[in-house]
Formats: C-alpha cells, structure tokens, sequence
C-alpha cells in the first residue's frame, strides 16, 4: 500500500500560491482540474514542493508538477522561456534518491497570470533552450511544458472547475486592473484583496492571512511594474 508523503525543501522560498494550498482537497483539485480526473483526497499520495514547484501524484497514476508564473510588467517575457530546465533540474533533485525506483509518468505545467498576451495553451520545450544554429539536429533529451492562461477571460471552463486556481486568478487580476488606475502598489494591493473577499474569492484565506499576501504581494511589485 503506497503510503501519502509530504516533503518540503527547507531552502525552498515558497511563493504565495504554494501557500495557499493549506489542505489534501485544494491539492487533488488542482490535479483533478488539469487531468481531467475524479480523485479524492484520500487518493493522494505524494505532494513535493521545491522552490516555486509542486510535484504530486494519485494512487495509480501520473505524477503532475507544477508552478505559477506572475507578470506584472510588460517590458518582460510572459513566461520564462528556461522553465523546462528548471523543471528538469528540480525533477532531478526530487528524484536522486530513488535513481533506481520505477518511474511514473509526468507532467509539467505552469498556470499563466499577468498582462502579457498569451495563447490559452501554449508549450514550452527544453530543447528551444539550447543553440538552434548548429548544423546537426538537437539530440534526444526532450522536456515539455504546457502553460495554461488563467488570465481573465482565458479557460473560463478550466478554472470553474478549481476555486483556488479561480480565486487567485481573481486576486491578480484585480492588482493588475488598480494598478493601471494609477494606484500605489500598496492601495492596488489591498483594494484586490477586499474585491475577493466581497466576491467570495478565497475569502476564507485571505480574512486570516491578509498580512503575508500583502507582504509576498509587495515583494513582488518591488521587482515589476504594476504600470503599463
């Protein structure tokens, strides 16, 4: 009988998302939203984080690792295309423990939310990360990587289907929209958290945590602009 098994890098930094995901439901959610599947909590049996990536797998089935990609500034890339080496490196970190175990299917992906214009799917391969001008073809390592946007407006469908992916998106979404009224990252800030907490968007989480979002909220916007 597998048993569940939770890990935590100790020099992992967590990002907000990661953090939000406080129970055993929010976590099969989400693998249940993009895998299209029915699992109960009861069913899961390993959740990993490692940095800003969470790595998690069902009884009897694939593992699913994933992260959050923010943008708040227009002047940078959507996503960053070195994702699937990260991926890659953190896969490896999680699994040199076990280098002769059976391995079972992965899937990478990473949720989209910021203001630069993005497909609703797109694919990130590790192999556009290394020199295309060689002459020769690029060999048979190969990683790939879906980004699924959950910007407002984007898989409407997908994120009714998983209120935290919902309700983050929401809470980004609403930063973003003060910040182009001219707000200071600080008002912008607080004015999207009273919005979900009036819409019922994480109301719960954010009522007792109000201060750590603020804060990872601020860290953010000290490095991006929350201006177009």
């Amino acid at each position: 009988m597998e048993i569940y098994k939770y890990c935590f890098d100790k020099e992992s930094k967590a990002p907000l998302f990661i953090s939000m995901l406080s129970s055993k439901e929010d976590v099969i959610g989400i693998y249940n939203t993009f895998n299209k599947t029915n699992y109960s909590a009861e069913d899961l049996v390993s959740i990993c984080v490692i940095d800003d990536a969470v790595y998690i797998r069902a009884k009897n089935d694939k593992y699913l690792m994933f992260k959050m990609a923010i943008n708040l500034c227009k002047n940078q890339p959507a996503v960053n295309p070195n994702i699937p080496l990260q991926f890659l490196l953190q896969y490896a970190h999680l699994e040199d423990a076990s280098i002769y175990a059976k391995r079972h299917p992965v899937k990478f992906v990473v949720f989209y939310n910021g203001i630069t214009d993005m497909p609703e799917v797109r694919e990130l391969r590790l192999s556009s990360a290394f020199d295309s001008s060689e002459e020769s073809s690029f060999g048979g390592l190969e990683l790939k990587v879906s980004v699924i946007n959950i910007t407002e407006g984007n898989n409407k469908e997908f994120l009714e289907t998983s209120p935290i992916l919902d309700g983050y998106a929401y809470l980004i979404d609403r930063v973003i929209h003060y910040g182009r009224e001219n707000c200071t990252p600080k008002v912008a800030i607080e004015q999207a958290i009273q919005d979900c907490i009036n819409n019922n968007k994480l109301k719960d989480y954010l009522e007792k945590n109000r201060n750590d979002v603020m804060n990872f909220l601020m860290a953010e916007c000290e490095e991006q602009s929350l201006q177009d």
